[in-house]
């Protein structure tokens, strides 16, 4: 309808009204009233479907298999047994490689799997939405892939892409059409699965609402912003109060924290990690006290290891299954009791005795000083050192993890160590990781700049 209404106004009174009804979402009550009149909204799962979900008089429920269930979720493909024994029962998948495996592992441990379907970012229009042919590519091969495993007993729900952006138009767009295909397509294929996609930025409601009229409910990832996550969203109870899944939570992003001078994120401590976990699930359970239930369950980042940004950022094992003191917490939150015992815990790092948001600025070819300061001592302790190039980093799409600079640090076995700082100007980091005799291990890093010989530090 709102489509049928705009095309009677001349093309420039469009321009300005898009620009203004549209423009960061301020006038939230007008895009109210013109969502209600475009006739949008989502479609809820088959009640009938082997997972489904059901609106009832205290709120959205998921179902699988006639059952209730609250998804309690990591992102990731590993450590599975892991995390049945947390206390978790869902994981979710980014593409499909491997699929056939990581679904019979799943259905192994009793774990259901959020399986992603990859989708090309939407600002490539030209690259991909304006070809034909590559859109029936995906649409082919998604479809494969749906009707291989679509009777697999681990399957849980469909992810159409993860962040891609939905730009706010209301002009006619071949992006939608091709996501909106998709989702049809989708449901035609499984009648007993539903269907999401995940957002990072809250604007995107409105646009998945005037846009896309058939997903079961909407993902949103949120990490820092969890906190204030239930105000945000009550922004919007006057166009939208449907279901929703908190599709990625934890701590925050790399490009949600301080920074040094030369812009390298601060990271925190994984003992400091896992208090922010603990925090933050209580944000998790005040969403879920609304007097009307609308969010289906969370899914932490990340279950395994990951280079992003740093190794040791969002992953929650270390070195081959070792686990981080979050893992210790998200058992005790999942389960209410222990599961396994803490691993070391980390205060700070020093380096020449200044902390990470001192800009610690030091000569090429220098001798420095690095020293941890932690609240476990143990003669079994094992410390396993590393000075990493920054740069190399940045890349969080590499399978691989980074690995450290040779023959810079002596007596690395030890919490305070001399290193001797990189021959070439640039930024890096020294890092540790803490091992116990229990399978645990801590972290922890500090970002420094190295200057020529020829200069001087400030």
């Amino acid at each position: 309808m709102l489509i049928r209404l705009v095309n009677k106004v001349n093309n420039q009174f469009l321009k300005s009204l898009s620009k203004l009804l549209f423009s960061k979402c301020k006038n939230i009550v007008l895009l109210g009233f013109i969502l209600s009149l475009s006739n949008c909204s989502q479609k809820h799962t088959n009640t009938d479907a082997k997972v489904c979900i059901k609106e009832e008089a205290n709120g959205y429920i998921l179902y699988k298999n006639n059952e209730k269930f609250i998804i309690k979720g990591a992102a990731g493909f590993s450590y599975l047994k892991e995390l049945k024994e947390a206390g978790g029962n869902t994981l979710r998948t980014y593409d499909t490689t491997n699929l056939g495996a990581i679904l019979d592992s799943a259905n192994k441990y009793g774990l259901s799997v959020m399986v992603g379907l990859p989708m090309i970012h939407s600002k490539f229009m030209k690259e991909f939405y304006e070809k034909e042919e590559l859109k029936n590519k995906q649409i082919l091969a998604f479809k494969n892939v749906i009707k291989k495993y679509k009777d697999h007993p681990a399957l849980l729900i469909w992810c159409l892409g993860n962040e891609i952006d939905f730009p706010i138009t209301i002009f006619k767009s071949t992006f939608y059409d091709h996501f909106n295909a998709l989702v049809d397509m989708v449901h035609q294929e499984d009648q007993n699965h539903p269907v999401t996609t995940t957002l990072i930025k809250r604007r995107q409601v409105l646009s998945l609402l005037l846009r896309v009229s058939s997903l079961d409910f909407i993902s949103i990832n949120v990490f820092g912003k969890i906190s204030t996550f239930k105000n945000e969203l009550e922004d919007y109870n006057l166009f939208w109060k449907g279901p929703f899944l908190i599709s990625e939570w934890g701590v925050n992003g790399y490009w949600e924290t301080e920074k040094t001078a030369w812009d390298a994120p601060i990271e925190n401590t994984s003992t400091k990690n896992s208090e922010i976990i603990k925090e933050r699930y209580k944000s998790l359970i005040e969403i879920n006290s609304w007097p009307k239930q609308r969010c289906i369950g969370s899914i932490v980042f990340f279950w395994g290891e990951k280079q992003e940004k740093t190794g040791t950022w969002f992953s929650m094992f270390i070195d081959n299954g070792k686990k981080s003191s979050s893992v210790i917490q998200l058992s005790e939150l999942w389960t209410g009791k222990k599961i396994w015992k803490e691993g070391p815990k980390l205060k700070y790092m020093l380096l020449n005795k200044k902390g990470a948001k001192d800009n610690i600025m030091v000569l090429a070819g220098s001798l420095n000083n690095a020293e941890i300061v932690q609240e476990t001592m143990d003669s079994t302790i094992i410390y396993k050192w590393g000075i990493y190039n920054e740069e190399l980093q940045i890349d969080h799409n590499r399978n691989t993890l980074t690995q450290p600079l040779n023959g810079l640090i002596f007596n690395m076995d030890n919490s305070n160590i001399i290193f001797k700082a990189p021959s070439k100007e640039g930024a890096y980091r020294v890092a540790v990781k803490v091992f116990d005799r229990k399978g645990n291990c801590s972290t922890v890093n500090t970002p420094f700049y190295v200057l020529e010989n020829d200069r001087q530090t400030q």
